[in-house]
């Protein structure tokens, strides 16, 4: 493979329409002709989950954005597991809200320890008037609700991390909602849906595809002598070849005559590998193209125009 990709290169060097000579001084221009745009970020975009695809809420060409759904996989099982779940959630966080048992076992403690107060105090008035035994009963009673408090304490910190679990499971129920929505990770154009309303979708398994188309990107090499002079966010001028209709595609359809060159694009260098080719000598770069009329598409071509930047100018941009 590494073989191939250097062959590639090499062979790029010779047959490049670019003319690009290896002894370009610094403020010199350089053109890259026929440049192609490519699309700088593109997703097939899977199912979470495993189901029937209900809903497919965009048509090819339409404009999507970040984080908008547009699709639906059936969801009622897993609504239902939700329902279930918030009901449990609003169950454990009733018990936890009341201290019923609390409050009774604290009350009864006091009624057993005043009742052992009262035998202590008739045993010191009248001696014999209580049995030991009757004495033993009532201590044990007392210290008994003492602990049925301490129970009761226990017990209602158990409720409250029942409650946290039924929060967790709520959580993982509307998550489990959430999944069989399909969303856009990207604004973008949605260009095929690979699935049909109707049809069985597996989990993992590619439903639509999405394109952005702003900005779009140019894949080029340029010499490593060259290279090493640019800098990445150095300003370029990209011009459309005249075939090209650079309007929005909802302008009249008499300005779309191509008659006239499409204007410049004022686009970036975004991206400068830090590999040089060993065979051609060439390094790869990516130009970044705005494009928010959609004017340009993936497959278009035109003229790349950049400065070779002086050691004052190089100088200058890498101390900002």
């Amino acid at each position: 493979m590494r073989l191939a990709t250097s062959t590639l290169a090499a062979l790029a060097l010779l047959v490049s329409p670019t003319g690009f000579r290896q002894g370009v001084h610094a403020g010199e221009t350089v053109v890259i002709r026929s440049a192609q745009v490519t699309v700088a970020e593109q997703l097939e975009i899977p199912a979470l989950e495993s189901g029937t695809l209900l809903e497919c809420l965009f048509r090819e060409g339409d404009v999507v954005e970040e984080g908008q759904k547009i699709g639906q996989i059936d969801d009622q099982v897993a609504r239902l597991a939700a329902a279930k779940a918030q009901a449990e959630f609003a169950l454990a966080t009733a018990l936890v809200e009341s201290d019923l048992k609390i409050r009774f076992a604290r009350k009864s403690a006091e009624v057993a320890k005043a009742e052992l107060n009262r035998s202590l105090d008739s045993v010191a008035r009248y001696p014999k008037s209580v049995s030991q035994t009757e004495l033993d009963r009532l201590e044990l009673a007392a210290q008994k609700a003492e602990l049925e408090i301490e129970q009761a304490e226990f017990d209602q910190r158990q409720l409250v991390l029942q409650r946290e679990i039924k929060g967790r499971e709520l959580s993982a129920a509307e998550l489990m909602v959430g999944r069989r929505q399909i969303t856009s990770p990207l604004s973008g154009t949605i260009v095929l849906w690979k699935k049909q309303r109707g049809e069985w979708v597996e989990s993992g398994a590619p439903v639509v595809r999405v394109l952005r188309l702003d900005p779009l990107r140019i894949d080029t090499f340029l010499p490593a002598a060259q290279a090493r002079q640019l800098q990445a966010g150095q300003s370029i001028r990209f011009q459309p070849h005249s075939g090209l209709k650079a309007v929005p595609p909802k302008a009249p359809p008499q300005t779309q005559t191509g008659a006239n060159p499409p204007s410049p694009i004022e686009g970036k260098i975004s991206f400068i590998s830090p590999e040089v080719d060993p065979v051609g000598q060439q390094v790869r770069i990516w130009i970044e193209l705005p494009n928010p009329e959609l004017q340009l598409r993936p497959g278009d071509r035109g003229e790349v125009t950049l400065e070779i930047e002086t050691a004052e100018k190089t100088a200058a941009t890498n101390s900002r």
